[in-house]
This record gives C-alpha cells, structure tokens and sequence, in this order.
C-alpha cells in the first residue's frame, strides 16, 4: 500500500533537508509520494530547483522549472535565480524571455537588468543588452560595474566616444580600475593613438603587478609604439611556453616584434635573420608540446612581409607549422567537410574588415557581385567593429553572418554552413581569419589579395589574382594554385569627388608643387630613400609629403633617414613633411590638396591609388617585380595612362620630375586620369570569371 503525500509543510522540510545532507535519494524518495507531480509550491519548487543545480541533475531543474514557470516570478531576486536555472539545462532563449519579461516588472531592479543585458550579450542581441545595461545604470548610477557593462556594450555597437567616456569616468574614481584601463588602450590603439595606448598598459601592469596578459599587452604596446627591444626584452620575463598555455601565445608573439622603420638595409637584413633563428627556436620548442597548448598562438609574420621580396619561403614554413599544429589540435576541422547534397552554388566569405577598411572597399564587391549574379553567398565579418559598410553588405542579398570570437567557434559557424567555397580576402592581417583558414571549412578554399602574399597554407587551395597585375611568372610566388581574374579582379565602388584641403591647415606650403606619397612608411625601405631624394634634388621648389605614423618615434625615424638621403643628393631635408593621418573625408581632401600622387617604389598602393584616380590626381609608379608591387601600374594601365608608369628606378624619377616641372603636363595628365577613371571601376568582366571559376571548381557548373 502507497504512502500518502505528507503535509506541505513537512514536503517542505523534507527536500531542504535533503538537500542541506546532499542526500539525493531521500529528496527522490519523497517525490515518489506525488505521482501526480510536485505541488505548485514555489518554496518546494525552488529547493527541487536548487538541488538539481547543486547535484549536476538536469532531471530535477526541468521537473522544478515546469511546474514554477507556470506564474511569474515573484521578485526580482527569483526571476534572476530561476533564469541561472534555465541556463543550466540550455535553455537560454527562455532564460533571456524570462530575463525580459521581468525587466520590464521590476525596471527599478539594476541587478535584474543587469543579468538580462549580460544574457542579451552572451546571445548577441547587443541593442538589447545595451538598453538593459543603460536601465541598471540608472537604477544605480554608483555601480562601476553597470557602467564598465554599458561602456563595453557601447563599444560593440560602435558608440566609441560614449564608451570612452564611461570608462573615463571610472577612472576618475578609481584610477587603478584595470578593465577600464584595458579598454581604453584598446580603444587608443583603435585611434592609432599609440603613446596613450602605452600609457594606459603601463598604469594596469602598475596596478596588478606580473599580471602575466598584462605584461604581454605592454609589450605588444613598446612594439607598436617602435620600442620593439624593450618589448622583446618584457616578453622575455613571462613564464617559458611550457608552464601555461598562453604561454606559447607570449612565445610566438616575439617573432613578430621587429622594429617597424629601419635604419638601413643592413639592419633590415638583420631583422629577417633574427626572425628566422627565433622561428627555429620556437618549431624546435614546439615538437615536444601538445598541440592544442599551440593552437592559436602563432600570429601571421606581417611585418616581415615587408621586408623581404620574396615571401614564399617563410610563409612556407611558418603555414607548415599552423597546418601541423591544427591537424594534430582539431583533426576533426581539418577534415573535408562532407559533400552538399542540393543544387546551386553557396559561397563564403570570413574576413574581420567588412567595414570601412582597405580589405572591405576592395573585396566586399566579390561578395555582392556574386550574389547579383545569383549565388547564394554568405560573408562571416569576424571583426568587433561593424558599420555603415557592413550594413549595406547585406543590403546587396548578402547573408551576414557577424562573430567576433575565437577562431574555433568561426570555423564551427562556416562548416555548420555547408559551403562549396570559402574566400578569405585577405590572409596575413588578422590572427583568427589565419587560424580559420587553417581547417576546412569547404571543399574549396581560396584567397584574395586583400594581403598580396601567399598564405603558405596546404589548406588554401586558389590565390584569386588580378590579370593585369601579376607577372607572367607570378605562379612561383604562391603556395597556392594561382587563378588570374581580368583586368584589376576586383568590383570598386567608385570613392566620392572631394574639395581640396586648405594646404596651411595642414602644415604643408602653400607655394610651390605638392608632391604627396600616401604609402604607409613601414612600406618605404632604405633602398627607396635615393628614390625620393632625387627628385627633391631635381624639383628644389617642390615638397614631398608623407604621412605619419601612429608611432612618433617610427615617424620620426623615417623622417631622419630620408632627410639625410635629401642632403646626400644635395636636397633641402626641409623639403620633407610629414602629413598627420586623417579620417577618410579629409584623406580624400588631402590627396585633391597634391598636385601629384607619389607610388610606394616596392609595395605599390591599391586602394589609395584608386582613390587617387577617383580625384582626378596624377600618380607617378613603376612596374616592379611581384604582385604587391604592380597595383599601381595595372591601375593606371586599364585606364590608359601607361606614360606615368615607370620600369626602372631612374624612369621614375624622370616623370615625377617631368610632372613635377610642367604645371601643363599635370593638368593634361589630371584630365586624363579623370576620363579613364571609369574603367578602374567596372568589374563586370571579373566578377563573371570569378562566378565561373567558382561554378568549375567546385563542380556545380
């Protein structure tokens, strides 16, 4: 014969008991007496609910929340308890309904909205959790952790100068506050504010003393900031790559540091040796950790890229590193992913720069170009920061996938999306999109040259090129199968006209040619030096301008060097100047300012070109040896005005002097570019070879 149920009362005492001894089978027991189910009490309810979460048990949470979730909760306290508890069993949309449906309650409650905008976040709904996170700070405005949960929240949505402020402000009350001084250095880097960014990573390792991530924030900050030494040597105090995980991060990172502006060739050639001897230390020290203590921690090797005129050996070996370490950490994500049953074509794209970004204005036309044509595409943008550009990617019939986070849950994300091809546009920049680009997330996986470099990756299969850029015996540069598109390759949507800058306001003469060269300096190298020098020598009334770097010891570095090739030459060094980096309305104003665009001699400007030819502007460039330094030819070249564009040091020099001298010649020139600037905008022919080449490499032609 059946027991009877007891007394509410002592059902109550039972469980608490039960759960107070941690005695599951005594609080099972009693559950035995309720066929029918546990009585719609909340206190009963909660503690079936609270030893299901102290025991692990998903069985208990679930009985519990059936029966308690059929009411609202009571307080605001229960709705947040009762939302950990849906959490635990997975349900997270239901935890955030509940979240949502309290907030709106208890709107007074700041924990409450607190949770529901950590909750939001965790599920992306950032506008959401913003709102929330702006509730719990006016319900407690003294809570800095309201208000460092509004500003990063702020941050995502792209309001930087809101977020800024907040974490400013906590800062004004606790100035030792570490999150805050970390976010800000972020967001100084963000600005190319490099000697605040310094700062701020020097005060939170001042705060936290050997606080291991912030030890390698302020070396990352010295490198940037052109301390590369003092960076080595800090990284050089961190624990050894064995001892932690992160550690290999710390390790490989020194590989990478090389000084940005060299002095001489000779100490670039230093350089490039030194990165080799690390790079067989760390390989050498790699063999006997496990893979997945590595995984992630090799970043790309960008800045000796610029360095070298052959790339391909040190790609080579560094992928081969990358491939080994992913197939050993993930063997399961460097499998072919499985076939696509169904017909038509599906493409992604995974890039962090679907923004206002060189990579975004270059190749975000693939994606729309494809997707006009009738491709199905989707475009993973990996990078924390989205906008305008983003959002009219997907206007163009583009599905949009946006997930900044490890590179894990991106390659999980792409190969959930059953792809025929996956194109990265650029490889070399970003250390996640290397990462992902070293699984399989298609069947075909090929790259752009957002990054004009090889990835050295067996995973890469096609390098999408530009016919009128590359060599004929560009094939040798490249890991990769190499696939020339027609004309420039790409699909550019045609940058607006802009009224020149007022040349005083930006510190340059008023009188005399403008000579401007928008390259960054990391991409002028000693060797070009007597390059500009000569025609500072040959047009003494002319100025030649840069622009700076965010680094002003990198900056004035550059600026030492070449004025010292200008009066070898027997030049003015005043001739020189430096242009501050500027917003994009006023980059474009600046360049209408020039009188003539001056090409970087080895790595030649793309975007910067075509925005030059956007405004009308005579470039002067020459053809060089590999694609990264054939941009600017090709440009010129498809819009005819082949006689700007040198094929030796000397016939450079000869037409930026030519252009220089003759005010006629500029404007004829000028009217030129301005006529045959349409047809470095028309990329119908290429967007049609890249539909078919994907239609035939993927065999759903």
């Amino acid at each position: 014969m059946s027991r009877p149920p007891p007394p509410l009362p002592l059902a109550r005492r039972m469980a608490a008991q039960a759960l107070r001894a941690a005695r599951p089978a005594d609080l099972n027991a009693l559950l035995a007496l309720f066929p029918a189910g546990p009585p719609e009490d909340p206190e009963l309810l909660s503690t079936l609910c609270a030893a299901g979460d102290a025991w692990a048990d998903p069985r208990l949470l679930r009985l519990g929340l059936s029966v308690l979730l059929r009411r609202p909760p009571a307080t605001a306290a229960e709705a947040g308890q009762q939302a950990r508890w849906l959490l635990r069993i997975g349900e997270a949309e239901g935890a955030l309904g509940l979240l949502r449906a309290a907030g709106s309650r208890f709107p007074e409650d700041d924990r409450l909205q607190a949770d529901h905008a950590l909750q939001a976040e965790a599920m992306r709904r950032f506008e959401e959790a913003a709102a929330a996170a702006a509730r719990a700070h006016a319900a407690a405005p003294a809570s800095l952790d309201h208000r460092a949960l509004l500003a990063r929240l702020s941050w995502r949505l792209d309001q930087r100068e809101r977020a800024e402020a907040l974490w400013r402000s906590i800062l004004e009350e606790q100035p030792a506050h570490v999150p805050s001084l970390r976010n800000l250095a972020a967001a100084a880097t963000n600005r190319q504010a490099e000697a605040e960014a310094l700062d701020l990573r020097r005060r939170a390792l001042e705060a936290e003393p050997g606080r291991a991530e912030l030890t390698f924030e302020l070396a990352h900050a010295l490198d940037r900031a052109d301390q590369t030494e003092a960076g080595r040597a800090l990284l050089a105090t961190l624990p050894p790559p064995a001892a932690a995980p992160a550690a290999w991060r710390w390790a490989w990172a020194r590989l990478q540091m090389l000084p940005t502006i060299h002095p001489d060739v000779e100490a670039e050639r230093a350089s490039v040796r030194r990165w080799w001897a690390d790079l067989a230390e760390l390989r050498a020290a790699g063999e006997a950790a496990p893979a997945a203590a590595q995984w992630g921690a090799i970043e790309p090797a960008f800045p000796l890229h610029y360095l070298v005129e052959d790339a391909r050996p040190a790609q080579e070996a560094l992928g081969a590193v990358v491939a080994g370490i992913a197939r050993a950490a993930h063997p399961r994500l460097c499998a072919p992913p499985p076939a696509r049953s169904g017909r038509g074509l599906r493409v992604g794209f995974a890039s962090a720069f679907f923004r206002r970004h060189t990579v975004g204005r270059l190749f975000s036309g693939w994606a729309s170009g494809l997707a006009a044509r009738g491709v199905e595409v989707h475009a993973l943008h990996s990078g924390s920061r989205a906008d305008a550009a983003t959002a009219a990617l997907g206007a163009a019939g583009v599905q949009l996938h946006h997930l900044p986070g490890p590179a894990l849950a991106q390659i999980d994300h792409l190969r959930g999306l059953q792809l025929d091809a996956l194109l990265f546009p650029e490889l070399g920049m970003d250390l996640d999109t290397a990462w992902v680009a070293a699984a399989r997330c298609a069947p075909v996986q090929a790259m752009g040259w957002g990054h004009p470099i090889t990835s050295g990756l067996p995973t890469v299969d096609w390098f999408f090129s530009s016919a009128a850029m590359e060599p004929p015996e560009g094939q040798a540069a490249y890991t990769e199968a190499l696939l020339r598109l027609p004309g420039l390759s790409i699909a550019y949507a045609r940058p607006p006209a802009a009224l020149p800058a007022d040349r005083g306001a930006l510190g340059l003469p008023i009188d005399g040619p403008l000579l401007l060269c928008l390259q960054s300096l990391f991409k002028l190298r000693p060797e070009h030096d007597a390059i500009f020098a000569q025609i500072a020598a040959g047009a003494p009334e002319a100025t030649l301008a840069f622009v700076a770097h965010p680094s002003a010891a990198a900056t004035a570095r550059f600026a030492d060097r070449l004025r010292a090739a200008l009066r070898a030459q027997g030049a003015r060094a005043e001739q020189v100047q430096l242009v501050p980096q500027q917003a994009q309305p006023r980059f474009l104003a600046l360049i209408a300012a020039a009188d003539v665009i001056l090409d970087g001699p080895g790595w030649s400007g793309g975007n910067t070109t075509l925005e030059a030819v956007a405004q009308g502007q005579p470039v002067v460039c020459r053809w060089g040896p590999t694609l990264r330094a054939r941009h600017s030819a090709a440009i010129l070249e498809t819009i005819g005005l082949g006689h700007t564009v040198g094929h030796s040091d000397a016939d450079y020099v000869r037409r930026a002097l030519s252009l220089a001298h003759d005010p006629g010649e500029r404007a004829r020139s000028a009217e030129a570019t301005r006529d045959g600037a349409p047809r470095a905008f028309d990329g119908s022919a290429a967007l049609d070879a890249l539909a078919e080449a994907l239609h035939q490499q993927t065999g759903r032609g």
